[in-house]
C-alpha cells in the first residue's frame, strides 16, 4: 500500500468520526427536546450524555480542516492548478447530492408545515441558485429546510477563496503557512471582537460561524497539513520518537476539546487548531516506519468508519430532516400535537423514535450515495481527466 493510500485511509477514519459526532449531537438534542447546555458537574443521565456527545457540533470545524486537506492534497503532490477543472470537479461533487437534499427538505417542509411556503421556497432559492444564504443581511435564523445547510454554503464559498488564492499565486507568493496564520488571526480577532459586544443575535452576514472569510484560516489549516505531509519525514519521525508523547498528545487534545466545548463563546478556530494537530499526528503515524498507533486505535472500527466516511456527505445532508420527520411521525402516533411533543423528550418512547430517525437517515444516505453521490463523483473524475488530457494536448501542440 502506498504512502498516499495510507494517508487517505487515515483521513477517512476522521471523516467518519466527524460525521458520527454531528449525527450523535443532533440525535442527543432531538432526544431531550431541549438544546440548553448542561453543567460539567451534572452527573444525571442527560448531563453525562450531553457531556459525551455535546461536542459533536465541532464536527463541522473538523470537516473544514479535512476539506482543506483533501482539496489541496493533489496540488501538494505536484498537480498543476487549472481553475476550470477545479470548479467542474467541485461542482459535480457537491451540487447533485445537495440538490437531492434540498428537494427532500422542501417536500418534507411543505408536507409537515415546518414553515410558510414563501419562506421554504426563498430558502431553497438562496441555497440552490445563489449559494448566498448566509450573506443575506436580513437572515437571522437557520434555514427553513435544514439547519445544517449553512455549512455547505460556507464550504462552497471557501472553495472560491481557495481558487482565487491559487489562481493569483498568493499561496506560492506569500507561502501557505503565512496565509494560514494571517487568516486564522483575522477569524480569531473578528470572533473575539463580536463576542465582546455581547449582542443577543447577529445577522448571518456578521455571524463569525457562518462568515466564510472568518473560517478560511481553519480551511487552510488542512491545506497546510497536506503540504507538510509530503515534505521531509524528519519532523514526523521526531514527533513519534517519544512513545508517551505520540500516544498521549492526541488523547489529551481530544479530552480538552470535549470539556472546552461546554464553555460558551470560545472561537471555533481554537478547536480547529487542536483538530489539525491530531490530524497531523495521525498522518505522521501513518507515514512512519512503525504505523501501529493509528491502526491499533481504529482497527476494530475500521469497517464502520470506512462505511460512514464514504457516505458522510449524504448522511450530513439528510440526517436532520430524517430525525425531524421521525419525531413528527412518532408524535402523531402517540396522539401528541407538534406543540406539545417536547414533553416526550427523554422517554423510552422518544428514544425509539430517535433510533428510527437515525435508521431512516442511514437508509436515505445509502440511497443518495448509491444513486446520486457516487455517480456524480465518478462523472467529476471523468470530466476532470478529460480536461487534463485536453490541456496536455494543447501544451504539446
Amino acid at each position: 500500500m502506498s504512502s498516499k493510500t495510507r494517508t487517505i485511509e487515515c483521513v477517512e477514519y476522521f471523516r467518519g468520526l466527524a460525521c458520527l459526532a454531528v449525527l450523535c449531537f443532533h440525535a442527543n438534542g432531538a432526544f431531550w427536546r431541549d438544546a440548553s447546555p448542561t453543567n460539567i458537574d451534572d452527573l444525571s443521565a442527560r448531563g453525562l450524555l450531553t457531556l459525551t456527545l455535546g461536542w459533536g457540533w465541532l464536527g463541522v470545524s473538523f470537516f473544514f480542516v479535512l476539506s482543506g486537506f483533501c482539496v489541496h492534497l493533489p496540488y501538494a503532490q505536484g498537480r498543476n492548478f487549472a481553475i476550470q477543472e477545479y470548479f467542474v470537479r467541485r461542482f459535480f461533487r457537491i451540487w447533485p447530492p445537495y440538490v437531492a437534499a434540498v428537494a427532500l427538505g422542501l417536500v418534507l417542509g411543505i408536507a409537515a408545515g415546518w414553515d410558510t411556503l414563501a419562506n421554504l421556497l426563498s430558502s431553497a432559492c438562496l441555497h440552490l441558485v445563489f449559494w448566498i444564504w448566509n450573506l443575506s443581511p436580513l437572515s437571522m435564523r437557520d434555514s427553513s429546510l435544514s439547519p445544517v445547510f449553512w455549512s455547505i454554503v460556507v464550504e462552497v464559498q471557501l472553495y472560491g477563496f481557495y481558487a482565487i488564492a491559487m489562481y493569483l499565486g498568493w499561496i506560492q507568493r506569500f507561502r501557505l503557512g503565512r496565509l494560514t496564520v494571517f487568516f486564522l488571526a483575522v477569524g480569531f480577532i473578528y470572533t473575539i471582537s463580536l463576542n465582546s459586544l455581547a449582542l443577543e443575535r447577529l445577522p448571518n452576514i456578521l455571524n463569525p460561524r457562518s462568515f466564510a472569510l472568518a473560517r478560511f484560516g481553519e480551511w487552510l489549516l488542512g491545506a497546510l497539513i497536506a503540504e507538510y505531509s509530503f515534505r521531509s519525514s524528519n519532523t514526523q519521525q521526531n514527533l513519534l520518537n517519544d512513545e508517551n508523547y505520540s500516544k498521549w498528545l492526541p488523547l489529551s487534545l481530544l479530552i480538552s476539546i470535549i470539556f472546552l466545548s461546554r464553555i460558551p463563546k470560545i472561537p471555533e478556530s481554537v478547536f480547529s487548531v487542536m483538530f489539525a494537530v491530531v490530524l497531523y499526528w495521525a498522518i505522521a503515524s501513518e507515514n512512519a516506519a512503525s504505523r501501529r498507533t493509528v491502526h491499533e486505535a481504529f482497527s476494530y472500527w475500521k469497517i464502520v468508519f470506512k462505511y460512514v466516511s464514504d457516505r458522510s456527505y449524504s448522511i450530513y445532508l439528510l440526517h436532520f430532516p430524517c430525525l425531524t420527520i421521525a419525531g413528527e411521525f412518532a408524535a402523531r402516533v402517540a396522539g401528541v400535537s407538534s406543540e406539545n411533543k417536547d414533553r416526550l423528550g427523554g422517554s423510552w418512547y422518544w428514544l425509539a423514535a430517535i433510533a428510527g430517525g437515525i435508521a431512516l437517515s442511514l437508509v436515505a444516505a445509502e440511497l443518495c450515495y448509491r444513486f446520486v453521490e457516487r455517480p456524480s463523483h465518478q462523472f467529476a473524475r471523468q470530466i476532470g481527466g478529460s480536461l487534463r488530457a485536453n490541456r496536455s494536448v494543447s501544451i504539446v501542440r
